[in-house]
């Protein structure tokens, strides 16, 4: 299944690299059938440069959560969309977890 994981994010270089370890720490979140769509609203910080030297895709956009959420869904090509707030992590079953609960017939909206 693909899945595109939309973060939308300002001035998050505190949080990011707990993240950006994370994702190192767990291959699977980072196999091509999951697309990491990093959208930023302008940041001021040294946000961009984390996420690029990282290697992830930056998207620049206008500020404010739902407009940088719906910039990174309008620029996914997955069926599947999460939305996650950068400083958050995932468990690292989740991309298994989302599977099974849409392979059960679950929906989220």
């Amino acid at each position: 299944m693909d899945i595109a994981v939309v973060v939308p994010v300002f001035n998050e270089s505190v949080a990011l690299p707990r993240l950006l370890q994370a994702l190192k720490a767990e291959p699977r979140m980072l196999e091509s059938t999951c697309e990491w769509l990093f959208v930023d609203g302008g940041s001021t910080d040294n946000t961009v440069t984390l996420l690029q030297n990282a290697g992830y895709r930056v998207i620049p956009s206008t500020k404010g959560r739902a407009w940088q959420m719906n910039t990174g869904a309008a620029q996914s090509s997955q069926s599947v969309l999460l939305f996650l707030h950068a400083d958050t992590l995932l468990p690292a079953d989740a991309l298994n977890l989302i599977v099974k609960a849409l392979d059960e017939q679950h929906c989220w909206g």
